[in-house]
């Protein structure tokens, strides 16, 4: 069987975008399949965010070993890994915290290390707190106790939860930033495979 051909990282961004998009609309929506439309597709956007937490930690961890001369403790993960292993969202959000705190190589770098790891940390929260709104949802809404007035009020629940968990992935994302993978990191860790 032929190799399917990934995305491209513009693709990929444009896919997202449009998903956003579309989510963000039905979201507003008094229907509520339209509701539950866009929490499924926001679903798959946390899922998503928590998998680019998950490798860019990996990248800031890893490269501070290498520059400090260690052996690397493992191999970093590509996104198609936890698509094709089917990972679970809270086991990825799970061993982001067994990661943090994170810390410099550097002692002046200590107090930008601790800010990313409070922001990972935020992510974190806002991440299982969707979580726990999407599960209510899903596996719930049928149940005796909630009324169609109910799982309404968890599908607002849900949709402000996933904006938090979309504005705290980027300011986590933006602070770790200027610590993930350059070029030379990326060839000595990605060129084997």
């Amino acid at each position: 069987m032929a190799k399917k051909k990934l995305l491209s990282t513009d693709e990929q961004i444009d896919k997202l975008t449009y998903l956003t998009r579309v989510a963000d609309a039905a979201a507003t929506e008094p229907d509520l399949v339209k509701r539950l439309g866009a929490i499924t597709i926001y679903a798959g956007e946390v899922d998503f965010w928590a998998i680019q937490a998950a490798r860019l930690v990996e990248q800031v961890v890893l490269k501070g070993a290498v520059a400090e001369g260690k052996e690397p403790a493992f191999q970093p993960h590509d996104d198609t890994y936890f698509y094709d292993n089917q990972i679970d969202t809270r086991r990825i959000l799970h061993e982001i915290k067994k990661l943090l705190p994170l810390r410099s190589v550097d002692p002046e770098g200590e107090e930008a290390a601790a800010r990313v790891s409070e922001l990972a940390g935020k992510f974190l929260k806002a991440a299982n707190g969707f979580l726990n709104y999407r599960i209510a949802i899903v596996h719930h809404m049928t149940s005796p106790k909630n009324t169609l007035d109910d799982v309404n009020s968890l599908c607002d629940k849900a949709i402000s939860a996933s904006r938090e968990v979309r504005a705290c992935h980027r300011e986590f994302s933006e602070a770790a930033a200027p610590y993930r993978f350059g070029p030379r990191e990326l060839e000595y860790f990605y060129s084997s495979r």
